[in-house]
């Protein structure tokens, strides 16, 4: 940050010509006259620059309001004349990026010529290639011309105007004859004007502007009756596109509709008449239309100050709101009253405004409100309701009935009294409490939230096709207490375990796939303002909140995540935990808790490869330790992985091999591990076992990718092309299956194999299919699946593989703790037992514990039944003694 200012005059005579140079400034103010030639001939001579960067005082002042520059250079001199030059670069706001911008003045007699451009380039916000402000400033007069232009070259705008003043009249003339608006060319009146008589308070116009669509006109009229003069000032307007008028601000909302109607103003002494009717046709924000609207307005005032108003609003030519008012009316009751109604309003006007909220209403609004008072302090009264109304939230395809009650306010205290928000299964969320309107800025909230069993959930994703989807039924408690400027919300969440919910991720293939193809190597500049954001700027709320929230997932929750359009590839979990999210009034945001997943599968199938199925191991869990980005992580998840086996002077036989994965450390700095083992061959087995931690790695690898194991001892053989072919086949069945069976977890497998018996080899190829099904709210399972092998004798593969493995589960309680299960299970123990079939009961009990002590229980509370035996028989003997020796005196 540089200022530099030389002049040749020492500091006494500079002090006195600019103090000289001032009188005459503020004199040019009372005479109306502004004489640049004697105030540049009254100023000292002297140059002053400035120049600003990046890094300085400047630049930390601008970063906490959310702006940044990366040069201002200027300059102002006077020399015979006064001159200015100066440059901006990259000047970025919240809602404004300028690449560069210009301004020069320069004086010339008694006048100041002035120039104003802006360049931006391609990637800036709207469509401002350039824009130019040129004019001259003369003693009594001010013109200027305003062009701007596209990066196509084509003129947005092209308009100009021509002020003067004498004493206390201010004269304004629009040019060219053709100006340019909204990319258009229109036709302006040769004699338009505007005449302001400050001193009389009066205006006077005639400006008109038309095309071939469109017009607009702005008039006055004079008549002279009776009662004396009478001036009308009019505005009309016929089929003015928004859309066009405000293609001149980048950031202007995305609306568009055409206004017509007129506007009168009756001005006649002191009383001052007005109506108006304005029609908004085809109104649209974004792509959404909003609809047609028509408002009805009539003013009269009084000399006394008495003003009465009353007017409408129509929707679709319905009339929904009529107002009617008054202020100063000394012989009403309420010297200010303004009485408001609602009749059918429909809700669906606002969604075109509420889609990036996600967010569609439908119904309608009534309602009833007077306000009284003073207009610094007004009171409200009456109510609003709701007429068969609800929210649609689109991300979870769901709607959500609001109830028909009426909402009171009261003395400006808006009261909700057990208002209802219905669930899926009807269970509501309640709404108790109040919100002060006393202070209209600033209102004060007290409001109290509760639900029950509320299903919030409950789509289905082909009619909806919402992003979550399936059923989802929580517990909901939380308080809103504060105002606009500090507000403290407390929850408490409890997902319960009927919940099934699923999230489509449907880019994450994409992105899984193209990882590496993209984005390895990137190029920044960081002293690109454009480019890079201000993260080093700490950008003002406008309200400090702070949240205490408690999340509890209660066991036989399922929550899915499809990571591919049609479910394919996904990840599966049921996870359990409670999880506390608090955020202070300062923003800093902290998670504590632990995420236990109970069980799961993670499924993917990369191209040309068959399915990877990996089965989360219960025990895995996520832990929160405060930094909600970077939980602690301890994931062990299985592939099983079925792979030909060839040893050396041995037949080939088929081994099911365990590929684990386990993730650990944090999710900044993860660890992942790959294992290798198997429980169907001791032979194999054992080999592992004598493996290092790298070489089971190297191989679970290996066996992934090719599906041939390669261990020491083992002959590797396998038709690469024909893996790949029978690869794909699988998993188009596969995604045939998803997009079209519904209802089940189906899926198949197909591998081919080189099949050594007694020194011949063959080529094999092995069917396999998995179906898995749940009943009653997932309180029932039935697994089956089975497999079949061309080498293999028919009657063996359907008797004993067509259905090799079936189970059924059972949730015997609603905490989902206690689980009973039937299995037959066919598999391979070693190769010397051969092929083994299971076949059990088994009862599962899960609970949590915070000390090593309940483990024991059972053997507590028989510990507290035989102490309180025991002191109910000695309370006994003392009764006993007690009546004894009472007896005996």
């Amino acid at each position: 940050l540089r200022l530099n200012i030389d002049s040749r005059l020492s500091l006494d005579s500079l002090l006195k010509r600019i103090t000289l140079a001032s009188a005459t400034a503020a004199s040019s103010i009372v005479t109306q006259r502004i004489e640049f030639d004697r105030i540049a001939q009254q100023l000292p001579p002297f140059k002053a620059s400035l120049s600003v960067g990046s890094k300085n005082i400047i630049a930390a002042f601008l970063s906490k309001k959310g702006t940044s520059l990366k040069s201002l250079q200027l300059t102002l001199a006077n020399d015979s004349a006064l001159n200015m030059n100066g440059i901006l670069h990259e000047y970025v706001t919240p809602t404004t990026i300028v690449d560069t911008m210009r301004l020069a003045l320069w004086q010339k007699s008694d006048a100041i010529n002035f120039m104003m451009a802006m360049n931006n380039r391609p990637e800036s916000p709207g469509n401002w290639a350039e824009m130019n402000l040129t004019g001259v400033i003369e003693p009594s007069s001010l013109s200027a011309n305003l062009t701007q232009k596209d990066f196509n070259d084509k003129t947005g705008f092209e308009l100009g105007a021509e002020a003067s003043w004498l004493d206390s009249v201010i004269y304004i003339h629009l040019t060219p004859e053709h100006p340019v608006i909204g990319y258009k060319e229109w036709e302006l009146n040769t004699d338009n004007f505007i005449r302001l008589d400050l001193s009389k308070k009066t205006l006077d116009a005639d400006l008109a502007l038309s095309n071939s669509v469109s017009s607009v006109r702005f008039y006055t009229q004079t008549a002279t009756d009776s009662l004396g003069d009478k001036k009308t000032i009019n505005l009309s307007a016929k089929d003015i596109m928004l859309q066009e008028w405000i293609t001149l601000n980048p950031y202007a909302p995305p609306i568009k509709g055409s206004v017509s109607g007129d506007i009168s103003v009756f001005h006649r002494g002191d009383t001052i008449n007005g109506n108006a009717n304005v029609r908004l046709s085809d109104f649209f924000y974004g792509k959404g239309r909003v609809g047609d609207f028509r408002v009805l307005a009539d003013i009269e005032t009084q000399p006394r100050g008495y003003i009465r108003a009353k007017g409408g609003v129509d929707v679709n030519d319905s009339r929904v709101v009529t107002v009617n008012g008054h202020i100063n009316d000394t012989t009403a009751s309420e010297p200010f009253m303004l009485d408001m109604r609602v009749d059918s309003m429909p809700l669906a006007v606002a969604n075109p405004f509420l889609s990036d909220a996600g967010l569609k209403l439908s119904g309608l609004l009534d309602g009833n409100m007077k306000v009284t008072g003073e207009m610094t302090s007004p009171t409200f009264n009456g109510y609003v309701s709701f007429d068969s109304a609800s929210v649609k939230v689109n991300m979870l395809g769901t709607e959500y009935a609001l109830s028909d009650n009426r909402i009171a306010v009261d003395s400006g205290i808006i009261v909700f009294d057990k208002f209802n928000i219905k669930g899926v299964n009807e269970n509501p969320l309640v709404v108790d409490g109040t919100v002060n309107m006393h202070n209209i800025s600033n209102p004060a909230i007290d409001l109290a939230f509760n639900a029950k069993n509320m299903q919030i959930i409950g789509s289905d994703r082909a009619r909806g096709g919402a992003e979550v989807f399936g059923k989802a039924f929580v517990d909901f408690n939380a308080t809103a207490r504060g105002n606009m400027e500090l507000m403290k919300v407390n929850a408490d969440v409890n997902v319960l375990r009927n919940t099934n919910a699923t999230y489509i991720l449907t880019d994450a293939t994409q992105t899984l796939s193209s990882r590496s193809q993209s984005d390895i190597v990137k190029f920044v500049n960081f002293a690109d303002t454009l480019q890079v954001e201000q993260a080093d700027s700490i950008k003002p709320t406008g309200m400090l909140l702070g949240i205490d929230a408690n999340l509890q997932i209660q066991p036989g929750v399922t929550v899915q995540v499809y990571l591919s359009g049609d479910g394919k590839n996904r990840v599966s979990v049921q996870p359990q935990g409670n999880l506390d999210y608090n955020m202070d009034l300062m923003g800093a945001q902290t998670v504590t808790g632990r995420l236990t997943i109970n069980s799961g599968f993670a499924r993917y199938t990369p191209p040309l490869m068959g399915e990877k199925l990996f089965n989360i191991q219960e025990g895995s869990y996520v832990a929160f330790n405060g930094n909600m980005m970077n939980p602690s992580l301890n994931i062990r998840a299985v592939d099983n992985v079925k792979a030909n086996v060839t040893q050396t002077g041995q037949s080939s036989r088929l081994i099911y091999f365990d590929v684990s994965l386990a993730v650990s450390g944090t999710l900044e700095q993860m660890e992942v591990k790959f294992d290798l083992s198997t429980k169907d061959d001791i032979t194999v087995e054992n080999e592992l076992s004598s493996m290092s931690p790298e070489q089971r790695a190297s191989a679970a690898m290996n066996l992934l990718i090719t599906n041939m194991y390669t261990g020491p001892g083992t002959t590797a053989t396998s038709n690469i092309g024909g893996n790949a072919l029978y690869s794909f086949l699988e998993s188009q069945i596969n995604s045939w299956a998803a997009n079209n069976i519904k209802g089940v977890d189906l899926s198949f497998g197909v591998n081919q194999y080189d099949s050594t018996n007694d020194g011949s080899t063959s080529q094999t190829t092995s069917y396999s299919y998995r179906v898995s099904k749940s009943l009653f709210d997932n309180r029932f399972k039935i697994v089956v699946g089975g497999n079949y092998t061309t080498d293999a004798d028919n009657d063996e593969n359907f008797s004993e593989n067509l259905i090799n493995d079936i189970a059924f589960e059972y949730v015997l309680n609603k905490s989902g703790s206690m689980t009973l299960k039937l299995f037959r299970h066919t598999g391979y123990e070693s190769i010397l037992e051969g092929e083994v079939t299971q076949t059990g009961v088994g009862l599962t009990y899960r609970k949590r514990m915070t000390t090593l002590g309940q483990m024991f229980w059972f053997m507590r509370a028989r510990y507290r039944r035989q102490m309180k035996l025991l002191e109910e028989q000695r309370k006994a003997q003392l009764e006993k003694e007690a009546a004894e020796s009472s007896s005996k005196e």
